[in-house]
């Protein structure tokens, strides 16, 4: 019965309060890969908070796992050792670009499970663990918590050993211990289920860190019972790092279910045990006598050795028995090619052969009417005989036909299980990118796990939830690489419902801490107190045409644009109103959204493709002029905001900022889902981010002014939101959505 490894981590890490970088990585590799070399991970600690420590530690992860996966040795521990050696002189390299001091706190132990063959080697305060059903060894070295190594040899010694059947061994950081006993681990660890227990010593640890950070790695040896193939099962967590290899799992899956008909009995099963014979054999010499390396088990002990050690058998007449080798499998596949043309050759030349061939159909035709009218000439007794013969038969079939598909399930399953596993990983490596504030690699995890989750399963009720939880699990990544923050009931300041009974409010606008709203149905203004939410009624216009958009013009000034394109100006301290005339040239004209800076008014006219620009008198404006100068295409634009420069809310969703008039090279970071086209852009000049609220998508997006995506704010409430005010001061948003104005913390 083959034996795999069981593997489970433990990381509590944040970037932002942790004392210390604690990083574990557990390598994926393709199933080929796996079983020839076995599966490498690592537990590792700087004692610091340096910004360089992430660099170093993923530098050293990179260099180990690339030198061990891409080895030409097929011996896992002669291939570890090589690795070993190459990280050791990419530490040296880091101690050139990065000094002597993080060097001083480095702990980490690499390892290599294969089967249950453990190869490990230590460097620094880390701790290795034996758990056995009452006892608990330490495997860590006395140099590792002792001497320390020299600055061009971290990794000295490889250690190495086999965990038999009960035994599990725990890699960790020393902060494990300052809250658990060696005995209390042994106990959680192995009374209980391996995952069970690494979450309640997760969630105990949770409960109290204290700015700590922990890293552990459990490995202990299971009995695989599905059959296992030559090309074994990639039941693993996927690698920070994606290959060429990881980006054909599909194939490499479709091959494991190919390998396994292939090695289904057959009639040519005596072929099949020649040829696999004969493949060992030259597998065999060429390990021993090419590569030069020999099998060896050794208990787990505390002896080490220097892995700058080799070990050679004596070369005697190598190539000959390599040429043996060959001439003995050689002649034995032309033995079974000669036996079959010669059956061929005597089935066509045999005239009795070719009789019997030529007269098949017939034979067959009559071959039912024969059968009957020879049972119809058996006695009673000679009937029953052959009708018992008949059922035994076909319950014989049957049973063939039953077991074939039995193991048809058992493979599907095995395929199925694989690749839930390899969706696991991939959303586990998506969290750990996520913790080290990779977005890039959370991202391109996230994506592998959604190319497998579309094609897996859903046949059974079982598949289906286990689709569902691994799709909300995704979904919840995926709003994290995408800065989503959801917000189930946003908060309401007020709904002006009670005080305008004249259907929804047309706009907000804030000065101060007052919010002040407007219905465009008789021209009421409201004001809101933003810290108590308590409305009530500014004044009421009595004004000819109805207000269609409000911008701050100074501190005490509120200016409404009216539906005759024509400026109502609110003096806010007297509540008084007064008349300005505007000239906009043109007979169509189509305002959609108004700016302010500096005495200046800007109106954005998308029926003369123009953005227009008033400057503000003693006593009225002057007459509005051509502002954007390059002939830049707005006539489906949605909204503007000026802060010196103006930006122009496009209807595709983008964003056209302008300079003197002139289109400068700016866009935003695209936006998942994608931004449709966006209801209303806002800026100023004292504020580094840009606010768009997508009454659409549900949402209002925060974009630094480069156009970088910070924040996505999604709530269903915001499905109807016409307008926004920002206060980034009091850090709060104020979202319009028909007569309810909500609050956002930004």
């Amino acid at each position: 019965m083959a034996v795999r490894s069981q593997i489970d981590h433990l990381l509590i890490y944040d970037p932002d309060s942790s004392r210390s970088t604690v990083h574990v990585f557990i390598a994926h590799p393709s199933p080929v890969e796996e079983s020839t070399l076995g599966r490498l991970m690592f537990v590792a600690e700087l004692d610091s908070q340096q910004p360089e420590n992430r660099d170093i530690i993923f530098a050293v992860q990179h260099e180990l796992e690339s030198a061990f996966y891409s080895s030409e040795e097929i011996h896992p521990e002669v291939a570890f050792e090589s690795a070993l050696s190459r990280a050791n002189q990419k530490i040296a390299e880091l101690v050139s670009s990065y000094g002597t001091n993080w060097h001083e706190h480095f702990n980490i132990v690499a390892a290599v499970s294969h089967g249950d063959q453990i190869f490990f080697s230590e460097h620094g305060h880390m701790h290795i663990f034996l758990f056995q059903k009452q006892r608990v060894t330490d495997l860590s070295s006395p140099a590792g918590h002792g001497e320390s190594s020299t600055i061009l040899k971290v990794f000295t010694n490889v250690a190495n050993g086999k965990l038999h059947a009960g035994e599990m061994m725990l890699i960790t950081t020393s902060s494990l211990l300052d809250y658990f006993s060696q005995e209390k681990l042994r106990r959680m660890l192995t009374e209980s289920q391996l995952h069970e227990a690494v979450v309640h010593i997760e969630n105990t640890l949770q409960e109290n860190i204290n700015n700590a950070a922990f890293g552990s790695i459990i490995t202990q040896p299971v009995e695989q019972t599905i059959p296992i193939p030559s090309v074994q099962q990639a039941i693993v967590n996927p690698r920070l790092h994606y290959s060429a290899t990881q980006a054909s799992m599909e194939e490499m899956i479709d091959r494991e279910q190919r390998t396994k008909e292939l090695l289904s009995p057959s009639i040519f099963s005596n072929v099949a045990k020649r040829l696999s014979g004969f493949t060992r054999g030259i597998e065999n010499i060429t390990q021993r006598f090419v590569r030069r390396r020999t099998k060896r088990k050794l208990p787990i002990t505390e002896t080490t050795r220097d892995y700058a050690e080799t070990f050679r058998d004596k070369e005697h007449g190598t190539l000959q028995k390599i040429l043996r080798a060959l001439i003995k499998g050689l002649a034995s596949v032309l033995k079974l090619a000669v036996a079959a043309i010669g059956s061929l050759a005597r089935l066509i030349t045999s005239p009795e052969k070719r009789h019997a061939l030529a007269t098949t159909p017939e034979r067959l035709t009559s071959l039912p009417s024969r059968t009957i009218a020879f049972l119809k000439k058996l006695p009673v007794r000679g009937r029953v005989i052959a009708g018992l013969a008949l059922v035994v038969v076909f319950i014989f079939a049957q049973s063939i036909v039953s077991r074939g598909m039995n193991d048809t399930r058992v493979e599907d399953t095995s395929s199925y299980d694989t690749r839930v596993s390899v969706i696991d990983g991939f959303l586990l490596d998506a969290e750990l990118a996520f913790s080290y504030d990779n977005v890039v690699s959370a991202t391109e995890a996230i994506q592998k796990a959604q190319e497998f989750l579309t094609k897996l399963p859903t046949r059974s009720d079982e598949q289906k939830a286990t689709a569902d939880r691994l799709n909300n699990k995704l979904v919840t990544l995926r709003e994290q690489a995408n800065h989503v923050t959801r917000i189930d009931r946003p908060a309401v300041l007020t709904d002006l419902n009670t005080l305008s009974s004249n259907g929804p409010i047309g706009g907000v606008e804030l000065i101060g801490s007052t919010l002040y709203a407007f219905s465009p149905k008789d021209n009421s203004t409201y004001q809101v107190d933003t810290s108590s939410g308590e409305a009530s009624l500014f004044a009421t216009a009595v004004v000819e045409n109805a207000f269609q958009y409000v911008i701050e013009s100074t501190p005490n000034t509120l200016l409404f644009l009216n539906t005759a394109n024509a400026l109502n100006e609110y003096t806010v301290s007297a509540k008084a109103l007064r008349d300005l005339p505007l000239t906009i040239p043109g007979t169509e004209i189509n305002i959609v959204d108004i700016g302010y800076y500096e005495g200046r008014l800007y109106l954005l006219d998308i029926a003369n493709n123009q953005v227009w620009r008033a400057v503000r008198g003693a006593s009225q404006y002057s007459a509005a002029q051509k502002w954007i100068q390059d002939g830049t295409d707005v006539r489906l634009a949605h909204s503007l905001a000026v802060d010196g420069d103006i930006y122009v809310l496009q209807e595709n969703g983008s964003v056209s900022k302008f300079t003197r008039g002139t289109r400068q090279d700016f866009s935003i970071e695209s936006v998942e889902p994608a931004l449709g086209g966006g209801t209303k852009i806002w800026t100023d000049p004292d504020s580094s981010s840009l606010y768009i609220l997508d009454a659409e998508g549900k949402r209002l997006l925060l974009f630094s002014k480069e156009g970088a995506l910070r924040n996505q704010y999604v709530s269903e409430a915001f499905a109807t939101a016409t307008d926004i005010a920002i206060n980034e001061t009091a850090k709060k948003a104020y979202i319009l959505a028909g007569t309810t104005i909500y609050t956002v913390d930004l």
